[in-house]
């Protein structure tokens, strides 16, 4: 990338801004080197999907993501020819980045990826976070996505609360009402049992220090509790259960909503891209989310690629923020051009710009912000050269989009 002088000004600026990393699935750190990633796992990650669709073998593909130390020469000639074909990609840019930056590699290749692995090994010390996330990035919290939302050893990390109930089947198995009775403990048997259940379980992950729930753009129903015991009634004698049996958990969501509007808190939605799209359309949210005005909706990814529906969205529902996570890095062009037609349509306290959205390979985060941070520069740079603002204007809005909203919206500062 060859910036202008005044982009390259107003990204130095951007850097100098602390940063609140709105979604992540990073595990405590204790145990996040405890599986001891080696140099194959940094092209893990969201890297893993466009080297399979450029056709690495499928059973080695799964192995990408396996903890513990696996030999250079072992993986390294699998991944180099596959490597050349999607080293060029926007997943790719984040990890060439953080290897340049935080390792001083110019290229991944044949020629430097024994170094590179020897880092990364060398790397997985306690303090990683620290090193990687405050110290490199200038993040100062992180809210991130996993089994648990307490971090009383990572007091950087704030945790998301989910329920299979809030997740679409295909993400986390159908059987959401299995998880629900387990969870708490067993003996349900109406619908009645099972909505105070899950409302006992999303108070108690409250109490532990949820900053929202997780959820997926979805076709929800008005909830009809006749509906929703008619499903459980089938479920429970027959544990025949389909994606089409959206009543009982339309049903069973309106219950974790319901505890997120007594709370306050974020209703964090997936939506667009991932595998079948279609189902995750952010067009969902003209449903669920007129009706539940009560309700703090953040959509995630702008919806990509249906990013000028969720512009649109963001525009006009009151409730409903939007949230730049992920999308740098699944298009850095698709990124510049959303942010630039936002700025016409959003109006900037409901702009987030910055999820990395990596459970493994930390050091990508700082690839992935720093393109954030590239984007951002060339919007407003070019916006301050035409004279639509100043650029202490421009520092003000990226400020918010980075820091102020995010704080906010996710109730962490």
């Amino acid at each position: 990338m060859n910036p202008t002088k005044s982009e390259y000004e107003l990204f130095e600026a951007l850097c100098e801004i602390p940063v609140i990393d709105s979604h992540e699935h990073l595990v405590p750190e204790q145990e996040y080197l405890s599986y001891a990633y080696s140099g194959l796992n940094m092209f893990a990650g969201y890297l893993f999907y466009d080297l399979g669709s450029a056709g690495l073998d499928p059973e080695f593909q799964a192995t990408l993501r396996d903890p513990g130390y696996r030999s250079v020469d072992h993986w390294w000639p699998v991944i180099r020819k596959y490597w050349e074909h999607v080293e060029h990609s926007s997943y790719a840019r984040a990890l060439k980045i953080a290897v340049k930056e935080l390792y001083g590699i110019d290229q991944i290749n044949t020629d430097t990826i024994f170094e590179l692995a020897e880092l990364i090994i060398a790397d997985n010390t306690p303090g990683l976070y620290d090193r990687i996330l405050r110290e490199r990035c200038g993040i100062r919290r992180v809210v991130t996505q996993i089994k648990t939302v307490s971090f009383p050893n990572d007091p950087i990390l704030a945790g998301l609360t989910h329920y299979p109930v809030a997740l679409h089947p295909e993400f986390h198995g159908l059987d959401y009402i299995g998880r629900i009775s387990e969870a708490a403990g067993g003996g349900l048997e109406t619908l009645d049992d099972y909505a105070e259940a899950l409302r006992k379980l999303m108070q108690q992950s409250v109490q532990e220090g949820s900053r929202g729930l997780k959820m997926v753009a979805g076709d929800y129903q008005i909830p009809d509790k006749a509906k929703a015991e008619r499903e459980l009634r089938q479920y429970l004698a027959s544990s025949d259960f389909t994606m089409e049996s959206m009543a009982l958990r339309s049903y069973l969501l309106e219950v974790c909503l319901d505890v997120v509007s007594e709370h306050d808190l974020a209703a964090v939605v997936h939506g667009g891209y991932w595998r079948d799209f279609r189902e995750n359309d952010p067009k969902h949210l003209l449903g669920f989310a007129r009706r539940r005005t009560d309700v703090r909706f953040d959509l995630l990814h702008l919806g990509m690629p249906m990013i000028r529906d969720a512009l649109l969205i963001g525009k006009n529902l009151p409730n409903v923020s939007l949230n730049l996570a992920w999308c740098p890095i699944i298009s850095f062009e698709q990124t510049v051009h959303a942010i630039n037609e936002m700025i016409d349509l959003v109006p900037m306290n409901k702009i987030i710009a910055f999820g990395g959205d990596y459970y493994m390979c930390v050091q990508k985060i700082y690839g992935h912000l720093t393109m954030a941070r590239q984007a951002i520069a060339q919007v407003l740079s070019r916006r301050v050269s035409r004279g639509d603002f100043t650029k202490d204007q421009a520092l003000s809005i990226a400020r918010m989009w980075l820091y102020d909203n995010p704080g906010r919206i996710y109730r962490v500062n």
